[in-house]
């Protein structure tokens, strides 16, 4: 799911209240990152098979080093994302 401006524009708000110095990157140490306009979910491994119901899903939005591709996931439902209005494309 695509997130609107307004979703991304609260994200980068989001991280720029909690994410505390140093907020250099751990593996690289730079200070140069990408907040990805779109999400993706994380599902519970059931070894490697496709389980369609029954398993939790956990929205994430990457959070990319520009640098080296070191990627913080943020869960959006915590940084009070409204989930419903987004782009599906």
């Amino acid at each position: 799911m695509k997130l609107t401006k307004l979703q991304h524009d609260k994200l980068t708000k989001h991280l720029a209240e909690k994410w505390k110095a140093p907020v250099s990157c751990a593996v690289c140490g730079k200070n140069d990152w990408n907040v990805s306009d779109g999400l993706y979910e994380l599902r519970e491994f059931h070894g490697g098979s496709m389980v369609i119901g029954g398993s939790a899903l956990i929205p994430v939005s990457p959070v990319t080093c520009n640098n080296c591709g070191n990627t913080v996931l943020i869960n959006p439902l915590i940084a009070g994302i409204e989930l419903k209005g987004g782009n599906n494309e």
